[in-house]
């Protein structure tokens, strides 16, 4: 091939134009090729048929996948005066943390880098300045800090703080959202959206076609089959007051977040059938501390997805 190539009469528009030609009659017609989108929509396709034998958790196949990255943040923010502090990720440095989210993420987003866009560290504390930062990311993982008594929280370094409980892990959940978050009074999102801890006692919970057999026992009587479904793909919902991923008919959410982003609440939901995503036993209601939202860029040349 080597020699061919470097032959005096080899001509590289010519063969070019052999196997993508579009002109005259001998030539071939151009080879179409799937779209980016097309492949998603295969990959998708490919993931409903292994949910549908079972295989729904990547963690049941054989391999593994790479942690998903941290883009590089060139933000800096001023403190006091004219000092500027450079914006640091905090709840997604640890490897193991975007080791489970690539385990969890769609197939078509495991080659990516987190980006950080919101921190309440630094952007502020309200669900205004969090749907301005957020008003373009098609996709993006919310990370919170659930604030207990009987585990650390995270310092303004990245570290824990606290004494005779340092030996045990902060507690992480958050949601995985496919669609950006906007101000609706629709229900919003797809099957995509997934609730999650990330610390400790790592789990992942998808959402499911079809309501788990405790979900049924939930559900209320046959004639209110429209109510049910509307329940059932209740995925991501987000007012001026409130975001909320999952429901339930009493008006419980998987996950919900209120509009200062202090207070947090999380039930089992309907479709998703996820445990308490801050522990059983606690009461529904909890404290956050910090809560930061990640973006999701290509690592090969850093543009969104």
């Amino acid at each position: 091939m080597k020699h061919w190539a470097h032959h005096r009469l080899f001509n590289f528009d010519v063969v070019l134009r052999k196997a993508y030609g579009v002109h005259g009659r001998m030539m071939r017609t151009q080879l179409r090729f799937p779209s980016r989108t097309i492949l998603q929509r295969i990959i998708k396709a490919e993931e409903w048929r292994l949910q549908q034998e079972g295989l729904d958790n990547i963690e049941d196949m054989s391999f593994q996948a790479t942690p998903l990255g941290l883009a590089e943040h060139n933000e800096h923010i001023e403190v006091t005066g004219h000092v500027r502090e450079a914006v640091k990720p905090k709840l997604a440095q640890a490897i193991s943390v975007r080791q489970a989210l690539a385990n969890w993420v769609p197939i078509t987003m495991r080659l990516t880098n987190m980006e950080m866009l919101y921190s309440t560290n630094y952007h502020g504390r309200s669900l205004d300045l969090f749907y301005q930062r957020l008003k373009n990311a098609k996709h993006s993982i919310l990370l919170a800090e659930v604030l207990l008594d009987d585990t650390p929280s995270i310092g303004e370094n990245g570290d824990t703080n606290g004494t005779s409980n340092n030996d045990k892990k902060p507690t992480i959940i958050g949601m995985y959202a496919s669609q950006a978050w906007r101000v609706s009074n629709r229900v919003y999102g797809d099957g995509e959206c997934f609730l999650f801890r990330a610390s400790p006692d790592t789990k992942c919970w998808k959402w499911h076609p079809e309501p788990d057999n405790n979900d049924i026992d939930s559900l209320l009587t046959n004639q209110q089959t429209i109510a049910n479904d509307a329940i059932l793909h209740q995925f991501m919902v987000s007012r001026d007051s409130f975001i909320s991923m999952g429901g339930n008919p009493d008006g419980s959410c998987g996950l919900r977040l209120d509009e200062d982003l202090s207070t947090g609440e999380s039930s089992t939901a309907v479709g998703f059938g996820n445990e308490p995503l801050h522990g059983a036993g606690r009461g529904s209601v909890f404290s956050i501390g910090l809560v930061e939202v990640y973006g999701l860029v290509r690592q090969i040349d850093g543009k969104a997805v």
